[in-house]
């Protein structure tokens, strides 16, 4: 598979660590390594395996020992999985990598049976679980996935429940139900009841998974428009959009479910229309995607707190691919083009100062130098106050701190990417406790100094009271008694020093 060379390489390195974290024994992938494998996150990475190795013979062995352990033997009981079993089995059977084409195709009808089961004739969509309130994220799925292998009723009713679940602001939420009936779905776990019901309100990746099912059935365009410009408008400052936590119930059992926002809507916003990829949402989101991908393991992260996960590293696997075909039909230089641009005009990974029109702009090297250069120059300056007089030295080493620390509050905010509140919070902590540290030496200093000052003084007042260890030439025998020692004349030696 050919790409944009960077792009090319932050894929390799993510399939190296999907290979990396296969399961042996168990002949599959679970969602993070040292966990047991399970259907669905083995499914993912066999899928994302055939559709992104440059070369798929280094790795038809583990292919085929997943698909039979994993797939053909499959034992899922949840629309989700099914949906991911029958994806990955047709995969497998295009790219002509398992050896029995009968048991395949057997094990591919039963997938794609038990997702036919799952859907709910009434309401057109597909729920979680049999009996439970249908899905926009899992009906998405099922259309983005297997639109070509279910019958016509059934993306027809799906593409038509999709669309009457559409949010009046343009977005879409987990589902489309009555408070009603939320407090019935969690009437034995009421304290779930507040949560549920806020995931009626549109999120990304249900928005997001939403209008990529209806543009690739080219179900509802008007509607697709809209839940692309609710996707344009709710960023994040850092670029991309926040993790989605679907939270529900699996046989009167809660669950939660984290969907990969950011993948899932660049995906879709290049899907809808290429012309996205010159927006500069996306091109922040694009920038911030990358960013997610683990410096250590190069799998990826949903978001800036997580762990990789081979699931986030399957989304983001298929985002990149969606990123490089689309600016490969532009021109091969143009990621480099974008990149440039981006952090000319979003200040990430950079540094910057804007005066009289002209904008001035400093890498994270520079950023890093010049902060420490302020700060030598203004503990040089705190060194120097000590000389003035006492009233204004803490004042001014006060001031001289905080000035200190402003370089470095833009230095975590350009290259170090924290948000304004992160930096000044930080910088500013680390400022107070060195004023802090400052004070506490100045105090405990000026106590020895003075403990000092105090014992040189009774040491000079003991030595003026007794006379030399020598006696002085003037000292007569006389004055000596027998053992040696002076006898008490009433003399002051210090008047004869």
């Amino acid at each position: 598979m050919t790409g944009i060379p960077e792009l090319r390489k932050l894929q390799d390195d993510a399939l190296r660590w999907l290979i990396s974290v296969y399961d042996p024994a168990a002949c599959g992938w679970g969602w993070l390594a040292h966990i047991p494998p399970n259907e669905q996150n083995s499914a993912e990475v066999v899928v994302a395996l055939i559709g992104h190795a440059e070369n798929l013979s280094e790795h038809r062995q583990l292919l085929v020992q997943c698909t039979e352990r994993q797939l053909i033997k499959s034992e899922a009981s949840i629309t989700k999985d099914w949906i991911w079993v029958a994806h990955a089995l047709l995969q497998v059977k295009a790219a002509r990598i398992y050896p029995d084409q009968t048991s395949l195709d057997k094990a591919i009808g039963n997938a794609l049976d038990k997702v036919n089961e799952l859907w709910n004739m009434r309401e057109g969509g597909w729920p979680d679980c049999p009996g439970e309130p249908c899905q926009v994220t899992w009906t998405a799925l099922a259309l983005i996935l297997l639109r070509d292998h279910l019958a016509s009723a059934k993306v027809t009713g799906a593409a038509r429940f999709l669309a009457a679940a559409q949010n009046p602001d343009g977005g879409w939420g987990l589902w489309n139900i009555t408070e009603a009936e939320i407090e019935r779905q969690f009437q034995s776990h009421p304290r779930l009841i507040a949560r549920a019901s806020s995931q009626v309100a549109s999120n990304a990746a249900s928005t997001a998974m939403a209008a990529l099912a209806l543009s690739l059935t080219n179900s509802a365009p008007g509607r697709v428009s809209k839940g692309a410009n609710w996707l344009l408008t709710h960023t994040l400052e850092t670029g991309g959009w926040p993790v989605f936590q679907q939270i529900g119930l699996r046989r009167d059992e809660p669950y939660t479910y984290r969907h990969f926002s950011t993948a899932w809507a660049i995906r879709a916003l290049l899907v809808i229309d290429k012309n996205y990829i010159y927006d500069e949402s996306v091109v922040a989101a694009i920038m911030y995607l990358i960013r997610l991908q683990d410096i250590a393991t190069r799998g990826w992260r949903s978001s800036e707190d997580a762990d990789p996960f081979t699931w986030a590293t399957c989304n983001a696997m298929d985002a990149i691919a969606e990123i490089s075909d689309c600016l490969l039909i532009r021109t091969p230089n143009m990621f480099q083009v974008i990149s440039q641009w981006h952090n000319m005009r979003y200040l990430r990974g950079i540094s910057t100062v804007e005066s009289l029109g002209q904008r001035f702009v400093f890498n994270g090297a520079t950023s890093l130098a010049g902060s420490l250069l302020i700060t030598i120059l203004a503990l040089y300056a705190i060194a120097l106050l000590f000389r003035t007089p006492k009233p204004l030295q803490l004042t001014s080493a006060a001031v001289l701190c905080i000035i200190a620390g402003i370089p470095w509050v833009f230095h975590l905010k350009g290259p170090l990417q924290r948000s304004w509140n992160e930096a000044i919070g930080l910088v500013y902590t680390i400022v107070g406790l060195i004023i802090g540290i400052l004070l506490a030496l100045g105090t405990v200093t000026s106590i020895l100094l003075r403990m000092q000052a105090k014992r040189l003084t009774l040491s000079q007042i003991s030595r003026s009271r007794c006379p030399p260890a020598t006696s002085p030439g003037w000292l007569r025998a006389s004055q000596v008694g027998t053992r040696g020692r002076p006898l008490a004349l009433g003399i002051r030696w210090s008047a004869f020093s």
